[in-house]
């Protein structure tokens, strides 16, 4: 009797050891996949900031070739994608593939969002004084630069770990027993 209730009591233990070894785990590479999205914003952040003042220093210049140039070869990186919005919607210039939801039009803010396993950044160009020598006052916004960074090999990485630390969780039994023999 007391064998029967030594080995219970050891089943109980493993199976709890097991129960948090696994929310571990989970709760670790949940916690990777937020830092590593926060990481990609704060990229974001960073490039369309960049952009932002690079189009505004070319377009006091009037001559949006460096710009462009510029914006052509962020969006050769890779997994960015970055375009330029006027302040109704409409594409200005970059990916053609990215569309800016209209109850961003009036906004004012950065703001991010994740959508179809991307994370978009939007940043408005704020209508400044030394705009209006060109463009009208009325406005609050000039248009927006959108930001896409794919967020698709991230959580395929993550993934990956996960199936790593289970795998190694489950081979210990096996090699256990190998030991006992």
């Amino acid at each position: 009797m007391g064998a029967r209730l030594s080995v219970k009591i050891v089943i109980i233990l493993l199976t709890f050891l097991v129960f948090l070894f696994l929310l571990s785990a989970y709760l670790v590479s949940q916690r990777e996949k937020d830092l590593l999205i926060a990481f990609d914003r704060e990229k974001s952040v960073l490039l369309s900031g960049s952009l932002t003042e690079a189009l505004r220093e070319t377009m006091i210049e009037e001559d949006l070739s460096v710009f462009k140039r510029i914006l052509d070869r962020a969006n050769s990186l890779g997994d960015v994608r970055i375009t330029v919005f006027r302040s109704d919607g409409s594409w200005f210039y970059g990916d053609r593939q990215l569309t800016i939801p209209k109850d961003i039009l009036n906004q004012t803010e950065e703001r991010s969002i994740e959508v179809d396993k991307s994370l978009l950044f939007f940043k408005p160009l704020i209508n400044e004084e030394r705009c209006h020598r060109c463009h009208s006052p009325l406005d609050r916004i000039r248009g927006f630069i959108v930001t896409s960074i794919s967020t698709e090999g991230v959580i395929k990485e993550i993934k990956e770990t996960q199936k790593r630390i289970f795998f190694f969780l489950f081979s210990l039994p096996s090699h256990r027993s190998q030991d006992w023999s």
